[in-house]
């Protein structure tokens, strides 16, 4: 619980203090973890990852004097971490143990800005990263942050950083959330495309919808953004979840199996009672068709007036013949 991660985070920051080379104890804990790979899903990995960046995070708060030993043990580790981090970016964690291992060892400067900005932008979704931006050095790359947060669809994340860094006057946050619900759009179109339930689609756009008031109020926001058209979809959304039927091609399959199944129960429950199915006297081939026209009472010949008034010149030609 809670507690227990405040006490062991104490006790480690103890530890590191009174540790002749607290640097390269660290570094023998994480050896091994940069050059995992596998699902960022996996609880395991996800676990050990928590548990380097909280090391990594320990150690660079504790104030220790890192020995030249580990800090060229750490350049190593760092370049392979680099590496292996390149192609993938949707490991946060890995980002964000990056990041803390440069600043902790003090190798910063061994990489270029153009490297950490983008490992960066992977490691921006994690809420401790704000503040490791500032300690990093990173301040006056945050605009470039922003743009590799919008291009990745981060629209919501990509504003708390404008506002964060107070950096409105040269972001302006509204087209960002503009572009946030529009994407939200496409994604509800595309997604109804591949047949995915109706719910599912609706809820997701409600919840994009939903974070964008959120924004809009946090950061008094109305005046740029009226909330009303965003409250407005998310009613039609409602209506559409409660008053019609999921339409995507998966779903009017699934409802054709099932009163397929519902009409076979019905007709061998009949056939189990003794109930035969009563047989239709009508004709249904063409002379039924025919019938129905030579009809009195067909519907053909309730329209005995033409649809379309003939012309004056038409009516005389008829007279003369």
């Amino acid at each position: 619980n809670f507690k227990d991660k405040v006490r062991v985070q104490e006790e480690l920051l103890e530890a590191f203090r009174y540790t002749p080379d607290a640097g390269v104890l660290v570094l023998q804990m994480l050896e091994g973890f940069h050059g995992l790979s596998g699902d960022c899903n996996d609880w395991r990995l996800r676990k050990m990852g928590r548990i380097c960046v909280m090391l990594l995070r320990i150690l660079s708060v504790a104030g220790v004097n890192v020995s030249f030993k580990a800090r060229e043990k750490a350049l190593k580790v760092a370049l392979d971490w680099k590496v292996n981090l390149m192609g993938d970016y949707g490991n946060i964690l890995k980002a964000l143990g990056f990041i803390y291992l440069v600043y902790a060892f003090g190798i910063v400067s061994e990489f270029s800005m153009d490297e950490l900005v983008e490992i960066s932008a992977v490691a921006a979704v994690n809420v401790e990263f704000m503040q490791l931006c500032r300690d990093v050095g990173l301040t006056d790359r945050v605009p470039e942050i922003v743009q590799k947060l919008v291009d990745r669809g981060k629209y919501v994340l990509a504003v708390k950083y404008v506002f964060e860094f107070n950096l409105a006057d040269k972001i302006p946050p509204i087209p960002i959330l503009k572009a946030c619900v529009d994407a939200s759009k496409k994604l509800a179109t595309r997604l109804s495309l591949e047949g995915r339930p109706r719910m599912e689609i609706t809820d997701r756009e409600m919840r994009v919808l939903k974070t964008v008031i959120e924004i809009i109020e946090n950061y008094k926001l109305e005046s740029e953004y009226p909330r009303a058209s965003l409250e407005q979809r998310i009613e039609q959304l409602k209506g559409k979840g409660a008053n019609m039927k999921d339409q995507s091609p998966a779903s009017i399959l699934t409802r054709h199996a099932l009163q397929r199944r519902q009409r076979k129960r019905r007709m061998k429950k009949q056939q189990q009672n003794g109930i035969k199915l009563p047989r239709t006297s009508t004709s249904v081939g063409p002379e039924a068709v025919l019938m129905n026209v030579s009809n009195n009472n067909s519907t053909i010949c309730q329209y005995e007036q033409p649809l379309v008034k003939p012309s004056d010149e038409a009516r005389r030609r008829e007279e003369h013949q």
